[in-house]
């Protein structure tokens, strides 16, 4: 009993007496954005010691690029870990170790170079915003919703601006991600002033896992409605030919808003045509990575004759970009004028 006492007590004191992990260098010091890259980390003081065991859930000593955890890592020896790079944004970032008895962290050790569309996939919501006074003391909430439904790793989302827990709200820099895990969701997201539409980004081996529902209600009249959900669009719904919105209405007793947004925040312009009538709408430059380009429509013909109490005379529109190779996603939202009741039209 007692030797088993002593024996413990000198682990716990050789893991004391460790000054340890310590970064020198990395190897390579740079590599694609899409992840992959062996990168060889020399230093000293790795090591896997655990001590009691139950204590560490891995052997191995755990390596992040950055805010992101290594695809993988493996301790050679006490001066050599090496790992493989996961997908990661375009970015200069530290390169760190973590075990047991420490962690070390090499600043601005390694650069992700690239295209994020080589190893991510935009994701657009296109509405949200804070809280908007409508007609008629409406109030129109956007309410986002996401959720992990698969039992494997965490799946990290970059840039939602806002994650509200119960007391305090936080505002996290875009590009440190959410993480996800299995059977959990981020439900108290919040909007935050801006342009109406926002592109958040998954790594491409993980997209399948994320559900996501985006509603926009009005909430003086939450009795009656649970309001209108709003298409989450994926990038490969964008596309560079003609977009076609069918059932337009041409009736008083409505408004139509067309929003129109450019997969990359360049700006561009589109030819927005009903039946033979032209316009050129311009998109505006989104401004960051997260804000897709945008634009807005809203001069629909006046209303035609045949609308009735029983139906209203409907036009087919499309949208197509002026310049080649320029991806284009758009909808219509048509509001009551008298109920405030939304609904939407969306790509055919």
């Amino acid at each position: 009993m007692m030797r088993a006492l002593f024996a413990l007590l000198g682990i716990f004191a050789a893991a004391a007496a460790s000054a340890g992990p310590v970064i020198t260098s990395v190897s390579p010091i740079s590599g694609p954005v899409a992840g992959g890259t062996q990168v060889t980390i020399k230093g000293s003081g790795f090591s896997d010691i655990c001590a009691p065991p139950r204590l560490c859930p891995a052997k191995t000593p755990t390596v992040f690029f950055g805010f992101d955890p290594a695809a993988s890592s493996t301790l050679i020896d006490a001066q050599t870990v090496v790992a493989v790079t996961a997908a990661h944004l375009p970015e200069t970032i530290a390169v760190s170790v973590g075990q047991q008895d420490g962690s070390a962290s090499l600043p601005n050790a390694f650069t992700f170079i690239g295209d994020p569309a080589d190893g991510f996939e935009r994701i657009l919501l296109p509405i949200y915003l804070p809280p908007t006074a409508g007609a008629f003391g409406s109030e129109f909430v956007t309410a986002f919703e996401m959720w992990n439904k698969e039992n494997g790793p965490d799946v990290a989302v970059y840039g939602v601006p806002g994650v509200c827990p119960p007391i305090l709200c936080m505002l996290p820099d875009p590009r440190s991600p959410i993480l996800l895990t299995h059977n959990t969701n981020a439900t108290s997201i919040q909007p935050v002033a801006g342009t109406p539409g926002r592109i958040f980004l998954v790594r491409k081996d993980s997209v399948s896992a994320i559900a996501a529902m985006l509603r926009v209600f009005d909430v003086s009249r939450v009795s009656e409605t649970l309001g209108t959900e709003i298409p989450v669009v994926h990038e490969r719904d964008f596309h560079s030919g003609t977009i076609a919105l069918l059932g337009v209405p041409l009736d008083s007793r409505f408004r139509n808003t067309l929003r129109i947004y450019g997969a990359t925040p360049a700006e561009t312009d589109v030819r927005v045509t009903i039946d033979d009538s032209r316009s050129v709408v311009h998109l505006a430059a989104g401004g960051d990575l997260f804000h897709p380009a945008t634009g807005t429509f809203t001069a629909f013909p006046p209303p035609l004759s045949g609308g009735s109490d029983r139906g209203f005379v409907t036009r087919r529109m499309t949208i197509e970009p002026l310049v080649a190779g320029t991806r284009i996603w758009a909808f219509i939202s048509v509001t009551n004028n008298e109920t405030q009741q939304i609904s939407v039209i969306s790509p055919q």
